[in-house]
């Protein structure tokens, strides 16, 4: 796995402990910063990840969906899209890779719009401020680089503003560092706010997004009909338009179920495919993905809880075709308790991304679920789904320009 995470933040956005591992990630505050969904600004689907720091002037952060995973000489590449409808006050955080309670290394953003290079453990700026001015109200691509030496430990570190470096160097005292904080991560000022869209994580781990990644934009592909119903029922008993049900934004499960809150499955015969549940997301083009643009990433998900406290149900679910996976396992509900008004004992399952993945694009991708036990108990879902990433065709200039090594590029042609 390259590609350690993306999010397009369309689903929604959560506080830290409201639930666990969800697919844009949570949210931590220093004081009353508000953390939301927003749909009037965002750079690519429905909305965007909007951070307030209120009248209180507080620090308000997201936290990835995955941080990256430790490995001696390992490389980290952290990208997101940040607007700023208001530059902060003083120089803050926007963007930091830490361990426990001690950063190693991060990107700053000064009150005169400049991109600086920080060493936290130093606390000393590496390299010169940005050439480039930010101003608000426009979106810009924020890349962070983080070298981990032969002892598992950032060494070194550089930034891209829009694909230009703007500063690199070495870290004086090399620290651990691989958990994501981005957005206000300092009190910024009152009343500053910040959105953030397309966020996505690389490691160097594979041929395929172990780089910078490009210009990607990440959408949100879910349900828009019934591809297979399976032994599932819509949480009323009805057996069509299950689809309804693992679509909402955000999901809306509860405990006394109906047909449009999710789908449910009490099948006793054990794990096969003729009982699974499988959506149909429409196809790449109909998500507004062109002929000539090219998918670098494809993540499933699913949100699940199980009906009863008593026994185990066990599950999988993926990408059924165009592309197909094999299918991540989980327990339903993470076994922590019935369902209740959601999030309260529901529970995410995100499979690792495939990279580069061959797709048909006028054709769609399908999505599936599986009850794997053979008992009555009842699992649950409510969300069912997958984030896209890919790069477009620029007319100026031709196929996206991916910073990929010859093999990649070369199976990106053949493509073509």
């Amino acid at each position: 796995m390259s590609r350690a995470f993306q999010t397009g933040y369309e689903i929604s956005i959560l506080p830290t402990g409201g639930d666990i591992s969800p697919p844009d990630g949570l949210f931590s505050t220093s004081g009353t910063g508000v953390a939301s969904r927003d749909t009037a600004i965002k750079r690519t689907g429905a909305s965007s990840c909007k951070l307030d720091s209120a009248a209180g002037d507080s620090g308000v952060w997201m936290g990835s969906p995955f941080n990256f995973v430790v490995a001696n000489n390992r490389i980290f590449y952290l990208q997101a899209y940040m607007y700023f409808d208001d530059l902060p006050s003083v120089t803050v955080q926007v963007m930091q890779l830490y361990s426990g309670a001690t950063p190693a290394v991060s990107v700053r953003l000064t009150a005169a719009g400049k991109i600086q290079l920080y060493d936290n453990g130093a606390v000393a700026q590496i390299g010169s401020d940005s050439v480039a001015t930010l101003v608000p109200d426009t979106w810009y691509r924020i890349a962070l680089k983080a070298a981990n030496n032969a002892s598992s430990l950032i060494s070194s570190a550089e930034v891209q503003l829009d694909g230009v470096s703007v500063a690199n160097g070495n870290i004086a005292t090399p620290t651990a560092g691989p958990n994501v904080r981005i957005g206000w991560i300092e009190a910024p000022g009152a009343n500053k706010v910040m959105h953030i869209d397309d966020l996505v994580g690389n490691d160097s781990t594979d041929g395929l997004n172990d780089s910078w990644p490009g210009e990607d934009k990440v959408i949100l592909m879910m349900p828009k009909s019934d591809e297979q119903i399976g032994s599932w029922k819509a949480g009323a008993g009805g057996s069509t338009n299950l689809w309804d049900a693992v679509s909402n934004v955000p999901p809306l499960g509860i405990a006394a179920e109906t047909d449009l809150s999710q789908i449910e499955n009490f099948d006793v015969s054990g794990d096969n495919s003729t009982d699974e549940y499988r959506g149909n997301c429409g196809s790449y083009l109909a998500a507004g993905i062109g002929a000539s643009d090219i998918i670098t990433s494809i993540s499933t998900f699913a949100n699940h809880a199980e009906k009863s406290a008593a026994g185990s149900v066990t599950g999988s679910f993926g990408a059924q075709s165009n592309p197909s996976e094999g299918y991540s396992i989980f327990n339903y509900g993470g076994n922590v308790g019935a369902a209740g008004t959601w999030p309260a004992n529901w529970r995410w399952k995100l499979s690792n991304a495939l990279d580069l993945p061959s797709v048909v694009l006028q054709l769609p991708l399908i999505v599936a679920i599986r009850k794997t036990d053979a008992t009555t108990t009842v699992g649950f879902c409510d969300s069912l789904g997958a984030y896209v990433a890919y790069e477009e065709f620029d007319i100026t200039y031709g196929p996206p320009q991916l910073e990929r090594k010859a093999s990649q590029r070369a199976l990106i042609r053949r493509r073509m």
